[in-house]
């Protein structure tokens, strides 16, 4: 009897000791799951970091390579002008009339002209207050409305000018004030057809010159007298040769066909002259308080 005791409790102790292993066993595999899991979620974790570590580091350098990239172009194309500038010719802005052709005129026993002789440009100067001021408006309305106020060059002009240097392959058209033809006019004739950023910073460069030795009504007038229109040189050829007048003489609707008629032209030329009168008066009126007094 006490054998069989002693058999059921080593039994009962065995039991017990396989339960408890068990146990244990379980435990531990518990732990060591939970240890992997928190070692996965912490590598997890650290990738996630290190992923937008990398992303925003990414970032950085896009963006630090663009503002590089742009102060390079912005430095390169500073150099480009300050080249421009140094290598262009000077130039004596004194002597306008000097370098400039005229016309002579041929007159009959009666004192009436007979005929004009030229040898390579035909042109008559005349001065500014021999030029109506319907006339002036007209050029400055189509040509230059800022002409009054700015210092040589419109600064929205030349951003449209890189603009079109960009996208169109260098090409550059409609930027000229009124100074800058001007000054094409007189010191840039050999390069007058190219249009590139080169020939419009030299433009710039000697409007600037130009406004700064002379008066507005003096850059007008000079404008004025060399502006080409197919039959010749300046408005008092075109009057004579279109109208058969001195263009004192002219009316407000030829002042307008007169101002359409150069190709540098930005507005396309109006057709209808009783359009043309009512530009030139509005353009009159709104300016008559503001205009710079041609006549002294």
């Amino acid at each position: 009897m006490s054998s069989f005791k002693d058999s059921n409790n080593d039994v009962n102790k065995n039991a017990n000791e396989e339960t408890y292993r068990s146990r244990t066993r379980s435990k531990n595999k518990n732990k060591t799951k939970i240890k992997r899991s928190e070692k996965f979620a912490s590598k997890e974790a650290g990738s996630a970091t290190k992923a937008i570590d990398f992303s925003n580091i990414n970032k950085k350098k896009v963006l630090i390579a663009l503002i590089c990239a742009f102060l390079a172009v912005c430095l390169a194309g500073l150099i480009y002008v300050a080249t421009v500038i140094i290598t262009a010719p000077e130039i004596e802005t004194d002597n306008i009339y000097g370098m400039l052709s005229q016309s002579s005129l041929l007159y009959d026993d009666d004192g009436e002209i007979m005929d004009t002789a030229f040898s390579d440009q035909n042109r008559t100067i005349v001065e500014i207050n021999q030029i109506p001021d319907h006339v002036q408006y007209a050029f400055i309305a189509l040509e230059d409305k800022t002409f009054e106020t700015h210092n040589g060059f419109n600064i929205i002009r030349i951003f449209g000018a890189i603009k079109d240097a960009v996208f169109n392959g260098g090409h550059v058209s409609g930027t000229s004030t009124i100074t800058q033809q001007l000054a094409r006019n007189l010191y840039l004739q050999e390069e007058m057809f190219k249009r590139d950023m080169g020939r419009k910073i030299r433009e710039a460069y000697y409007a600037v010159q130009l406004e700064k030795e002379l008066t507005k009504p003096e850059i007008l007038e000079a404008y004025l007298n060399t502006i080409y229109f197919g039959s010749g040189y300046g408005v008092q050829t075109a009057s004579q040769a279109y109208f058969s007048k001195d263009i004192s003489e002219v009316t407000i609707a030829e002042a307008a066909a007169l101002a359409a008629m150069p190709p540098d032209t930005i507005l396309q030329p109006l057709s209808d002259s009783q359009d043309c009168c009512k530009i030139l008066l509005q353009h009159k009126h709104s300016h008559e308080n503001n205009v710079v007094e041609y006549h002294g």
